[in-house]
């Protein structure tokens, strides 16, 4: 059985279930059919005994029998005995076995060497107090003749039938296990192309288990395709961010090499320090979305106020923002308390707020407004900087994407990744970030997150 296929153990499993339901039934059917002919030969034999009562007579001590008088009649020999058990007239099928005991309204059965006899004796008492014996005999040499036809009939239908559940089971496994072929070849294909945008697409019930595992593995591949694709994407990004600094690094320092004037190299030193601190701000940020991603995979769900951690966070940002004189304006519902990893929460808004701070204008302001729907909890960032041009905002929350250079001159921390990484938060909490900006006039990031989380703690 080991070395056989899932669907030839499903056929064979089928097949021997048939068979074991066909031989239940054929036993079903031959007993019935014993039982049913052993009642017909009793009825036969009592109906025959009392009609010979019918016929005779005995008005004194002579017996009175029509000359017509069948004693063999539907099968059934008849015998007649005194009142004492002697047989009077009548004779004994051969091979009968005598001393019999009679047994008024009584049915025997009996067995000699070749056939086997059921038996039905009556007693009647006439007026003249003489009784009189009718013994029915009924060989049942037919009744076993049709049960060895019918047996041999089972017997010879037996592998016909076993036959036709073979196949029978072994085209419903086949189209019942005709899905899983299609996987195992969809993978194959994959493996041997390399081409993970194939899929099974697989059509049927959407109730079947098959169905749900292809369309689970299709929707798996989705993800595998999607994470390929972003590490290329990513890989990508790195080597395009890092080759204009490391280009920078080598030319500066080539240039500042060949030179013996003391000014021209601080300058070129001073552009080769600043280029390399870009890369490893770039790098340390690299590392800070890496661990962001592995944190937001075992998140530490708590129950905390919204409101107080956005205190907590304005509060740190307040020296920064008094640089610039940006004002803070909060507009926060402290009964707001969400189900959330706080951790992550307040990297985000750390984030937010930090960029709200950088590219805020001189004397301006910043607004943090917490509020709540029916279902959920609204947090807006606002601020009246420099704001983001139409088409940068639907690729703002992209990696490595930044905005126009005026928007981000001069600005070494900024690298394209710290919005990226609040999106992965906001969106690992069952929420989702969106901006609207407008150039000169500011921008406002808008958080909304469920209030309540599957993840309790």
């Amino acid at each position: 059985m080991s070395g056989l296929s899932i669907k030839q153990r499903v056929t064979l499993f089928y097949a021997s279930v048939m068979l074991l339901f066909i031989l239940l039934v054929m036993t079903v059917l031959y007993v019935t059919l014993d039982i049913q002919l052993t009642h017909v030969s009793h009825q036969v034999l009592e109906r025959s005994v009392k009609d010979a009562f019918d016929d005779i007579d005995m008005p004194g001590d002579w017996l009175e029998i029509p000359n017509d008088f069948d004693f063999f009649i539907n099968d059934v020999t008849l015998l007649i005995y005194g009142q004492e058990g002697t047989k009077v007239i009548g004779h004994a099928p051969q091979d009968f076995p005598e001393g019999i005991a009679l047994r008024s309204d009584t049915h025997q059965r009996f067995t000699s060497e070749r056939e086997s006899w059921q038996v039905y004796d009556l007693y009647t008492e006439y007026p003249n107090e003489t009784g009189l014996w009718v013994r029915g005999v009924y060989s049942r040499s037919n009744s076993k003749q049709t049960l060895r036809n019918v047996l041999l009939i089972m017997l010879f239908a037996l592998p016909v039938l076993v036959a036709i559940a073979l196949v029978a089971g072994y085209l419903v496994t086949k189209r019942a296990f005709a899905p899983v072929s299609q996987i195992q070849k969809t993978a194959e294909q994959i493996i041997k192309n390399k081409d993970l945008s194939r899929r099974i697409g697989l059509r049927g019930n959407k109730r079947d288990e098959i169905y749900s595992l292809a369309t689970t593995y299709d929707q798996l591949l989705d993800r595998i395709e999607t994470a390929f694709e972003q590490e290329k994407q990513f890989t990508s990004d790195v080597s395009h961010e890092l080759r204009t600094p490391v280009s920078v690094v080598i030319s500066q320092a080539e240039y500042a090499l060949s030179q013996n004037d003391p000014e021209i190299m601080r300058k070129s030193l001073g552009s080769v320090l600043r280029q390399s601190e870009h890369m490893s701000l770039l790098i340390a940020q690299l590392l800070d979305l890496s661990r962001t991603g592995h944190a937001l995979q075992s998140m530490k769900y708590e129950r905390f106020n919204l409101a107080e951690l956005c205190d907590m966070v304005v509060d740190e940002h307040q020296e920064n923002a008094n640089n610039k004189n940006i004002q803070f304006i909060k507009k926060l519902d402290h009964r707001i308390e969400i189900n959330a990893d706080q951790t992550q929460i307040m990297r985000a808004l750390i984030n937010l707020i930090s960029n709200s701070i950088s590219y805020g204008k001189e004397n301006g302001f910043i607004m943090v407004d917490l509020h709540s729907t029916e279902n959920r909890i609204i947090l807006s960032i606002t601020d009246d900087g420099v704001g983001i041009a139409p088409e940068h905002l639907e690729h703002i929350f992209n990696r490595f994407y930044q905005a126009d250079e005026a928007r981000t001159k001069g600005r070494l921390s900024n690298t394209g990744l710290g919005l990226t990484m609040v999106k992965q938060i906001i969106e690992a909490h069952g929420g989702e970030i969106t901006v609207q900006s407008t150039l000169a006039v500011g921008s406002t990031f808008t958080i909304s997150l469920p209030k309540s989380s599957e993840q309790e703690s």
